[in-house]
């Protein structure tokens, strides 16, 4: 992979001046925290930004049964919904914030 450090600096630098004109909420794709941080609605602060956990720290856990939708951040939490396990939802069933098909949900 070639790598273009000059792109990547103004590609970083375009997202930081968007960032810094338009609230946005911090989702990183390189941090177990990304869903959470949507759910909580975490704003970016680029003079603060939010703590990541070394490598190091990362603990795995057991499934939880809940499921992440992919494309809005929605938990699908079966103890919410009367201890239903989203593996025995109908193939048919849709996120009911942003309409995705289960497909688009991941185990958390």
């Amino acid at each position: 992979m070639y790598e273009d450090l000059p792109a990547a600096r103004e590609t970083l630098n375009r997202v930081r001046e968007f960032v810094k004109n338009h609230p946005t909420v911090y989702m990183g794709t390189h941090t177990p925290l990304g869903y959470e941080n949507l759910e909580a609605k975490r704003v970016v602060d680029l003079n603060n930004p939010p703590k990541t956990l070394p490598v190091g720290d990362i603990t795995f856990k057991t499934k939880s049964g809940k499921y992440v939708c992919s494309v809005c951040g929605y938990v699908y939490d079966p103890a919410e919904h009367d201890g239903i396990q989203f593996e025995d939802l109908p193939d048919d069933w849709k996120c009911p914030r942003c309409k995705q098909p289960k497909t688009k949900f991941n185990a958390a």
